[in-house]
């Protein structure tokens, strides 16, 4: 599959065209080409970065290096907060809907829920931040070519930074980096070398930044109704108990797919 993906690219043109014109010549430049494409695959260059494109929630990113390329797994993040809205009957019509979405990347989360509630005709807002403003310039990239780029408001801060004091948002979402610099051995060594680090890496444990966004959380008296986040598998006792310390609410954990504990839920 990747390869035909690549020989897509180096020909110019989608992977249908590749069955139904099998006997089809290249030109000894298109070869080469090929040829270059496929040694940096092996050398562990993600294909997204290759192909300036990854599909998240059945949208197509615009993706390079300068942000970390979107997981299957976080498209169950979207999925739980539409569920939320969808579970406590939120009032489309006649409330609107605000949407905090911390270190927004890509923007695939923002974008996707941008995307999906546009199609509910939902009166919405999205605000999504980021540290990076090279990120940002890719999430905004992205907001514009997916038609919603007057729906979302990207901000650069640092978590919460830029906020004042008892904001209210109805959802907040959020993917930070999660992996610890001491535990990073389950990281794939494609990931360590080619993504970014300000994507991946937060302090020794992985939680240096959840556990900052949580006091922001409470010193600026934020008011919300659902926040969602993901984490790895072994960081679940760590974020609960700290959690507790600061909210009244207990935090939930939830599993993907694979049975693995990936996302935590606080709900007013």
């Amino acid at each position: 599959m990747d390869s035909e993906l690549l020989l897509g690219l180096t020909l110019g043109v989608e992977k249908e065209y590749l069955f139904m014109n099998p006997h089809a010549e290249v030109e000894d430049f298109q070869l080469l080409l090929f040829k270059k494409y496929l040694g940096m695959v092996k050398e562990d260059m993600p294909l997204a970065y290759l192909l300036k494109k990854k599909e998240f929630f059945g949208y197509d990113f615009y993706v390079d290096a300068r942000v970390l390329v979107p997981r299957p797994e976080t498209e169950l993040l979207v999925e739980k907060v539409l569920n939320y809205l969808k579970r406590v009957s939120y009032n489309f019509s006649a409330e609107r809907l605000r949407i905090l979405d911390v270190g927004t990347g890509s923007g695939a989360i923002a974008i996707s829920l941008a995307k999906e509630l546009t199609k509910l005709a939902v009166d919405f807002e999205i605000v999504a931040t980021d540290l990076s403003l090279e990120a940002l310039e890719v999430a905004r990239l992205n907001a514009k070519q997916l038609m919603v780029d007057d729906k979302i408001e990207f901000v650069n801060s640092n978590l919460l930074e830029v906020f004042d004091e008892r904001e209210v948002f109805d959802v907040i979402a959020t993917n930070l980096p999660y992996i610890g610099t001491q535990t990073s051995s389950f990281v794939e060594e494609n990931v360590k070398k080619f993504e970014p680090d300000l994507a991946l890496f937060a302090g020794n444990d992985g939680l240096l930044l959840y556990k900052k966004m949580f006091q922001e959380l409470m010193e600026k008296d934020f008011e919300f109704n659902f926040l969602i986040g993901e984490f790895t598998y072994d960081q679940a006792k760590v974020l609960k108990e700290f959690v507790f310390k600061k909210f009244d609410q207990e935090l939930v954990i939830e599993k993907d797919l694979a049975r693995l504990e990936r996302f935590f839920i606080l709900e007013k």
